[in-house]
């Protein structure tokens, strides 16, 4: 864990280091949520009853901003950062370092995660405090429930983003794979829209995918809309599919430093 908190304090800095750039970057996705707050504030207005699927007013501007929070606490650069290292061939310092590559990846994402997410969530935190009587706002109970399945989706979140990163190795250009995987998690997680607002059949699909426990699932905890055992359901859930990508990694990885080559070695 020692080798952990040094390479998270280097991503941090790397994180902060241009500030510029950084405070950019996290002020430009408010305006997609001013987008979203207008569309839904409008539909509710054109709606008899102001409920959408069992949502009423106040708890789809939670939803709204939750789900903002969980997107965007994380930035979108490990696959752009990892191409250009396997491009230049500067990925050979993270292959001969005595730490594995899945925990060097992890902690450049969680440094991340640090900066963007404290962030976002002091913007929540000030939000709720000036709107509260516009918003769901849960129990203590589940809130603390919620913030174990916020845990649990960002890690998520790593070891996908971690698995995109990998498929650098076999391709030369990295935007596809960053805009399907952006389009795919921004569609089935629940960011966009709520996943119950879904046909039943995606509904279904759904449910067989990762990307709702990422979003949609921590967000129903936050809203008491599961049972205590749904709860401890999904959090099971959260936690394979976490096994799952780290196991992926583990096959994927193997057969790459297999095949590797890096100038000419």
């Amino acid at each position: 864990m020692r080798k952990f908190f040094t390479l998270l304090g280097i991503a941090i800095k790397s994180n902060v280091y241009y500030r510029t750039s950084m405070i950019l970057n996290m002020i430009t996705p408010l305006i997609v949520l001013c987008g979203q707050f207008l569309m839904w504030r409008g539909l509710y207005n054109l709606s008899d009853n102001a409920v959408y699927s069992g949502m009423t007013r106040s708890m789809m501007y939670s939803y709204i901003l939750i789900a903002f929070v969980l997107n965007n606490a994380m930035n979108w650069s490990t696959e752009s950062r990892l191409s250009k290292e396997i491009r230049n061939g500067d990925v050979v310092a993270r292959v001969i370092r005595p730490t594995s590559f899945l925990m060097q990846n992890l902690a450049n994402m969680f440094g991340g995660v640090v900066v963007q997410g404290f962030f976002y969530v002091i913007f929540c935190i000030i939000v709720f405090s000036c709107f509260y009587r516009s918003l769901f706002v849960p129990s203590a109970c589940n809130l603390a429930l919620f913030i174990v399945s916020a845990i649990l989706s960002v890690i998520i979140r790593m070891a996908i983003n971690d698995f995109f990163g990998l498929l650098c190795f076999y391709v030369t250009g990295y935007l596809g794979i960053v805009w399907m995987k952006n389009a795919i998690i921004g569609f089935f997680s629940g960011a966009l829209i709520p996943v119950v607002l879904f046909p039943e059949n995606l509904q279904r699909i759904s449910m067989f995918l990762p990307f709702e426990y990422m979003i949609h699932v921590p967000i129903a905890v936050f809203m008491g809309e599961y049972s205590i055992y749904r709860i401890l359901l999904s959090f099971g859930i959260q936690g394979f599919w976490i096994m799952f990508f780290f196991a992926l990694h583990s096959i994927i990885y193997r057969k790459i430093r297999v095949n590797m080559v890096i100038a000419g070695g």
